[in-house]
């Protein structure tokens, strides 16, 4: 019995930690793309650096809206990628 509950945790824990990883992968890759879209201007590192509440202060007004609809691409991608994955 407790072989078997801690093989069940162990695989909740490994599973999340791969999913983790692929995600944040994911939206990295798919942000800087997005951004190269919607902010050609933008340095793509830098927001990827300051994150989604530091980006305001960095990016100018006149950019911001390409960067937010960069933002909502990538956060888009990631969850329908995912969800995909974990269909199977």
């Amino acid at each position: 019995m407790s072989i078997g509950t801690s093989m069940v945790v162990f695989s909740q824990f490994f599973g999340s930690a791969c999913g983790l990883a692929l995600a944040e992968t994911d939206f990295s890759n798919s942000l800087k793309s997005a951004l190269k879209k919607y902010a050609p201007g933008v340095n793509a590192e830098l927001v990827s650096e300051l994150g989604a509440a530091g980006v305001r202060g960095a990016v100018g007004t006149e950019q911001l809206a390409g960067v937010l609809k960069a933002y909502n691409e990538a956060v888009t991608y990631t969850f329908v990628s995912l969800s995909r994955l974990v269909e199977f």
